[in-house]
C-alpha cells in the first residue's frame, strides 16, 4: 500500500506539525488500573482535543452492550452511570429492558440513543490512528470503517454487516490479537494484496472492522 512517508514530524491524520500525542483508542476507555504502555501517535492540536466529547460517548456506548465483559460493566458504572444519573447532557439515556439474544434473559438497563455520525467518527479516528500505528505511516485513503457496535434496522444491511464481519474473522483468523490491556482493548491487523485489514474490541465485544485500501 502507498502512502504518506513514515515522520514524526506531521499529525497521524494531517500536515500539521504534531504539538502532542493522541491515544488510540481513547484514553477514556481504559480504567486508571488497565493503562499500561497505551498506544500513542503525533497529532496535532485539532486532531487531538476537538473530539474529547465524541470519545466519551464511545466509551458509554460500548459499555452498555450485552455482550461487554465485566470490565466494562465496570467502566459504565464508574463513568457513565454517574453522569446518567447527574443528568449530564452528555450522558442522555432513557430506562430500558436489555434482552441477551442467546439467551431470552430480560434485565433492567439504560438506552443510549445512538448518534451515527458520532459513533462513525470516533471509530475512523481509532483506525486512523491504528493504521499509523502498526505502519509508521499515514493513509493515503479515508479507511472503509464498520460499526460492530450499532445495529441497524434495515435487516440487508445488518445481514451485510453481519457477512462482512464473518469473512473479517475468516480472513485474519491466523493472524494473533494483539494488546497489553486486551480486556479492554485488542485488535489484528493485517496487510493483505489490496490493502490491510483490522478487526478490534472492546471489552471483549466486537466494536469495528478497518479496511485500508492500496492507492492506485
Amino acid at each position: 500500500m502507498n502512502a504518506t512517508k513514515p515522520s514524526s514530524t506531521t499529525c497521524y491524520r494531517c500536515d500539521a506539525e504534531p504539538t502532542t500525542k493522541d491515544h488510540v483508542p481513547p484514553k477514556c476507555i481504559f480504567p486508571d488500573n488497565m493503562r499500561n504502555n497505551l498506544i500513542t501517535v503525533p497529532s496535532c492540536e485539532a486532531h487531538n482535543n476537538s473530539e474529547s466529547s465524541v470519545d466519551e460517548y464511545i466509551r458509554n456506548l460500548a459499555t452498555m452492550g450485552f455482550e461487554a465483559s465485566h470490565v466494562g460493566l465496570d467502566q459504565f458504572k464508574a463513568k457513565a452511570l454517574r453522569g446518567i444519573q447527574r443528568g449530564n447532557s452528555k450522558f442522555q439515556a432513557t430506562k430500558a429492558v436489555m434482552v441477551d439474544p442467546a439467551t431470552g434473559i430480560q434485565q433492567d438497563a439504560f438506552a443510549l440513543g445512538v448518534d451515527y455520525e458520532k459513533v462513525m467518527a470516533a471509530l475512523t479516528k481509532i483506525a486512523w490512528g491504528l493504521h499509523y500505528h502498526c505502519t509508521g505511516r499515514r493513509c493515503d485513503i479515508d479507511p472503509v470503517v464498520v460499526s460492530l457496535l450499532t445495529r441497524n434496522e434495515d435487516e440487508e444491511v445488518s445481514k451485510n454487516t453481519h457477512d462482512f464481519y464473518n469473512l473479517s474473522v475468516e480472513c485474519l483468523s491466523t493472524f494473533p490479537w494483539v494488546g497489553e490491556n486486551s480486556e479492554v482493548f485488542k485488535y489484528k491487523f493485517a496487510s493483505f494484496e489490496d490493502g490491510h485489514l483490522a478487526l478490534a474490541h472492546f471489552y471483549d465485544a466486537p466494536a469495528f472492522i478497518a479496511h485500508y485500501r492500496a492507492s492506485a
